[in-house]
């Protein structure tokens, strides 16, 4: 007995069909709106990062304290040999710190934002120029110059020949070094650092609030006398 043929049905076949149509559009137009939306995100970081890298401040902007000396990173190039790794002397998580000495002789610490620093680097650069900038005591380290040429960032200060606090007590060659961490210097380096903060507090107008006061950031000078640095996270009291 010959077999039947099995028809279709034209109805059903049709939703079926129907339904595989709005799949397929479902599916593209989901993935044209991440698409989309990635797009928008990626477009937006970019354009926030690149202006706050090229263009914090213009260079002839008047937040910038006029007392400052405007570098060449030339100059502060050949003043470091180049940024020489043997004139390190201190890195952070975005910028390092060399010894340099100017055409003059005069000896300085030079500050280099990574190339590849973030905008909250850029924002404490900023900060540190505008604030660190304008304030001057025998109790803070003094900002000297600054260089803003395209994406690259330095700040120029005053060289601080016994370095920080920070390893003045805790480096092992200095554990044992009696003369250097008897409690005379501790107390002397306690009230140069209570005198900086009052200087900030009281004297400034507005306050200043520095805000990372720790032992890395008290640098001492020649006779040992403690000065505060890294203005980075500072602000004015009101903001």
């Amino acid at each position: 007995m010959p077999s039947r043929p099995i028809s279709s049905n034209p109805r059903t076949s049709s939703i079926l069909r129907s339904r595989v149509i709005l799949l397929a559009i479902t599916i593209s137009a989901t993935a044209i709106f991440l698409v989309t939306i990635v797009y928008i995100v990626y477009q937006l970081w970019d354009t926030l990062f690149h202006r706050s890298r090229t263009n914090p401040f213009d260079s002839n902007s008047s937040s910038i304290p006029l007392k400052l000396q405007k570098f060449r990173y030339k100059e502060l190039k050949s003043a470091t040999n180049g940024f020489d790794p043997d004139h390190s002397i201190g890195k952070g998580g975005s910028a390092t710190v060399f010894r340099g000495v100017l055409r003059d002789g005069k000896t300085v610490a030079i500050k280099r934002l990574d190339a590849a620093a973030s905008p909250q680097a850029e924002r404490e650069f900023q900060c540190e120029l505008t604030i660190l900038g304008s304030i001057r005591s025998p109790h803070i380290v003094s900002l000297l110059g600054y260089c803003i040429e395209k994406n690259k960032r330095v700040l120029v200060y005053e060289y601080m020949p016994n370095r920080s606090l920070q390893e003045l007590l805790f480096s092992e060659g200095n554990l044992n070094s009696g003369s250097y961490t008897c409690w005379e210097r501790r107390f002397q380096v306690i009230q140069d650092v209570a005198r900086a903060l009052e200087f900030l507090h009281n004297e400034c107008d507005p306050p200043v609030i520095h805000g990372d006061i720790k032992p890395s950031n008290v640098l001492l000078d020649w006779d040992f006398r403690a000065k505060i640095s890294d203005f980075g996270l500072s602000r004015v009291k009101g903001e």
